[in-house]
């Protein structure tokens, strides 16, 4: 098993070229050109547009996202300049973020997908649900959604982590262990304190290093607003297990927790079986409407 002191220590290191993150000593040089579009640095300097079309893999999905009928337009959008002006630069953020987290690995398996179908779904009900709720930072909670499994998608990167996976897996089936329990086993510590470290290291928002470190750690109540968006992302993740969304064969069952963070986030009653119920088989249906924007893996 790997220490957390070797992985503190590497991601503390400064790495040989700007922007990298190192891991195990691995700079993930694939996401160094990215990184400062999610974290905002995307907003300075000439524009993002020269930025979009010398990517074409960014380009292709801007497209695909403007051409979706979450905007239902009536001519189909061929520049990127109208693709931006509808997708909106939080649109882009996410559109950025897909390439940055599927490109860590660029021959993903079965495991590879779990965590990108959870993280994707994860995300989609967040803003969902941060929507009907009537706040005004869905989007940011969407990009909170799909971050909370940061930590995976490094894991999973990494040549040294990487093939110890399947034994996370397999004492996810046969203990129905969840999946910090698993990796503490299998690996020596979990992706919740890698995706923080690597979202501290992304300089982004110490609230979001918050929102995933916290993830597994059990709520109490609801008292801050950093409370609030660790509950409100834990609850849709637990959510997405139950639709069977980037599940694997033997995870916990994640009801109790629904209905211990349902009533607290004013999104389910204290009887809340068909609500759950509606929850999912909606989740299911969007993840299969919208989820095709995002890269396969």
């Amino acid at each position: 098993m790997l220490s957390n002191t070797i992985v503190v220590r590497s991601l503390a290191l400064n790495g040989a070229h700007a922007g990298s993150v190192a891991v195990f000593g691995l700079p993930l040089r694939a996401n160094a050109s990215h990184a400062p579009l999610i974290a905002s640095a995307i907003l300075c300097g000439s524009g993002p547009v020269p930025t979009i079309a010398s990517d074409t893999a960014i380009a292709s999905l801007m497209l695909k996202q403007a051409n979706s009928t979450t905007f239902a337009q009536q001519r189909k959008v061929t520049s990127i300049l109208h693709a931006l002006e509808l997708v909106g630069m939080l649109g882009l953020k996410s559109v950025v973020l897909a390439q940055v987290l599927t490109r860590l690995n660029r021959q993903p398996t079965a495991a590879d997908k779990l965590v990108r179908d959870h993280a994707v779904a994860t995300a989609l009900l967040v803003r969902g649900l941060a929507q009907r709720l009537g706040r005004r930072d869905a989007e940011d909670l969407f990009l909170y959604g799909v971050l909370h499994r940061l930590g995976q998608f490094v894991l999973l990167a990494d040549a040294r982590t990487r093939p110890m996976y399947a034994a996370v897996l397999r004492r996810v089936r046969d203990h129905h262990a969840d999946y910090v329990n698993a990796e503490l086993e299998e690996i020596g510590f979990s992706h919740p304190l890698i995706g923080a470290l690597v979202a501290n290291r992304w300089n982004f928002p110490p609230e979001l290093a918050q929102v995933i470190l916290r993830q597994h750690e059990p709520i109490e109540g609801v008292q801050e607003e950093v409370d609030f968006k660790i509950a409100l992302v834990k609850f849709a993740s637990a959510a997405t297990h139950l639709a069977w969304l980037g599940n694997p064969e033997g995870y916990p069952d994640q009801t109790p927790l629904i209905r211990q963070l349902g009533p607290q986030l004013g999104l389910l009653s204290d009887k809340p079986e068909a609500e759950l119920v509606l929850l999912i088989e909606d989740l299911q249906a969007m993840f299969a409407r919208e989820a095709k924007i995002w890269p396969p893996q």
